[in-house]
């Protein structure tokens, strides 16, 4: 499966570029063509004409609908969090990326604020669905740790965004006035609904488990407090004129002149067997 989804829909404008030129050409040459088959064949110009156009029509409606297709692309990704048996702890994944992450994320948000640790508690992963066995039916409501998991998820998201455009734009052939270093001011909307991205890029002179923390002669890009407390700079590096926002969704929107990427999150909550082998590095 092929990953590289901004790269396919940019090189399916530059084929419809190309393919525009070519039909010109060819519609200058079949001008001329159908020039002389009118000339010559005069008394049938009528079907000529009506089947002309009926192909035309249906090579059309075949070429847009190919180009449309790929001008559009959905990329799904699935992960998974390891919890423990009452599903009120993160168990750590050696190796994993996104579980490692999510278990530093989880824990510095927890130490530094209790009340969404209390959140967490009291509505553990899974505890929304409710089975009644004399109906046999089932409801299901979102528990306050899926919505945890689905913050703390799109801020890894866009922090793993963040780096890979900030070494991608990183080339001499970019430059800065090519690019706009958007920071947390400038994406304020995201900020107000995700607490995690709001509490851990909040600077650090104004949260009290950094208070000992010494000055910088340079830019903190990332730190470290008591307990696990964190601390990272936001800046996400684009093209000049792209916008970040929600939508109406709840997504998160990044628009530039070329592409509009949507990024969304979604916690199943439910449970997997644990595939083999995993018990043996936890």
């Amino acid at each position: 499966m092929s990953y590289r989804v901004v790269q396919k829909v940019s090189n399916s404008r530059s084929a419809f570029l190309e393919i525009v030129v070519a039909a010109i050409v060819i519609g200058i040459c079949v001008g001329i063509i159908a020039t002389f088959i009118y000339s010559t064949y005069e008394e049938k110009a009528n079907v000529i004409v009506i089947g002309a156009i009926t192909i035309l029509i249906a090579s059309t409606y075949v070429l847009s609908q190919k180009l449309g297709s790929s001008r559009h692309a959905q990329l799904t990704i699935k992960s998974f969090l390891l919890l423990s048996k009452d599903c009120k702890s993160v168990i750590q994944v050696p190796r994993y990326h996104y579980g490692e992450a999510l278990y530093r994320y989880l824990t510095g948000a927890f130490e530094e604020n209790s009340a969404l640790k209390a959140q967490w508690l009291k509505e553990p992963m899974a505890s929304g669905f409710k089975f009644d066995p004399q109906k046999g039916t089932g409801t299901f409501k979102r528990s306050a740790s899926s919505k945890l998991v689905e913050e703390a998820t799109e801020y890894y998201v866009l922090d793993t965004l963040s780096i890979h455009l900030t070494d991608y734009f990183n080339k001499p052939h970019y430059p800065s006035s090519m690019l706009n270093e958007l920071t947390r001011k400038d994406v304020s909307g995201i900020l107000l609904s995700n607490r995690f991205m709001e509490l851990f890029t909040r600077s650090m002179e104004d949260r009290e488990c950094f208070k000992d923390h010494g000055n910088s002669a340079g830019k903190v890009v990332t730190a470290f407090g008591k307990n696990g407390a964190i601390y990272q700079r936001f800046d996400l590096v684009l093209p000049i004129k792209s916008s970040v926002g929600r939508g109406k969704e709840r997504e998160v929107i990044i628009e530039t002149d070329n592409f509009i990427m949507s990024i969304k999150v979604t916690c199943s909550e439910c449970n997997h067997n644990l595939p083999r082998g995993f018990r043996t590095i936890i």
